[in-house]
């Protein structure tokens, strides 16, 4: 069976929202847990609400790396340099990318 994305979405919602207000459960949040589980919610309601891949007329043209979608290379780790161009990050090849995306943040 596969998920809904907006099924799981306003699941997490849920979820995170009962962690924030915990009447009715056995144990006090002694050690944190149920703080951190609200987290985990709410980062996952980020991560699937974000749009995957945007036009690349609204990518950021000051240096910051992202991920950029071309047609011959396909994805690679990308950046805008003051020169006017785009290059992939790890080998300096020149692209002209149709679609880019945020890099992912850093592992939890």
């Amino acid at each position: 069976m596969r998920a809904d994305r907006a099924a799981v979405i306003a699941f997490c919602e849920q979820e995170a929202k009962a962690c924030e207000n915990p009447t009715g459960w056995a144990q006090p949040d002694r050690d944190g847990w149920i703080k951190d589980r609200a987290e985990m919610f709410r980062q996952i309601v980020a991560a699937l609400g974000a749009a995957p891949w945007q036009p690349i007329s609204s990518a950021p043209k000051d240096g910051t790396q992202i991920w950029t979608w071309d047609e011959e290379r396909g994805s690679n780790p990308s950046m805008w340099l003051d020169s006017g161009v785009w290059v992939v990050t790890y080998d300096d090849a020149l692209i002209q990318p149709t679609h880019w995306m945020p890099l992912p943040g850093a592992p939890l």
